[in-house]
């Protein structure tokens, strides 16, 4: 537990630019104090902290939606299919509706 009056000012501003970036990225567990002191010692040193970027880095690209023409029949769920997803790693046409991978006349060829 840390005293109400300890001084994060002091702290944060001994730090080097790459130790504040670092607890800048994950912040959401400090005290509101240090919080304020954090961003404080940030806009000071024109410093932004790159955790929306590095979180906007790690999230999976959406799904591509394609339209089929002709349809397929998927032999999952036995449904025609006229969109479907293509899996963004090795490009597999994907049901839209069960996930079943999509087998096309043109592949098979």
């Amino acid at each position: 537990m840390v005293p109400e009056d300890f001084d994060y000012q002091g702290t944060y501003a001994a730090m080097k630019d790459e130790e504040l970036l670092a607890i800048a990225a994950d912040c959401e567990n400090l005290e509101p104090a240090a919080r304020v002191a954090l961003q404080e010692e940030l806009d000071k040193r024109e410093l932004k902290p790159e955790s929306s970027t590095a979180a906007a880095i790690d999230e999976p690209d959406p799904p591509i939606i394609h339209e089929l023409d002709p349809p397929v029949i998927c032999p999952g769920c036995h449904r025609e299919v006229s969109n479907h997803l293509t899996c963004g790693a090795c490009a597999t046409l994907i049901c839209h509706a069960c996930g079943t991978p999509l087998r096309v006349e043109d592949e098979l060829e």
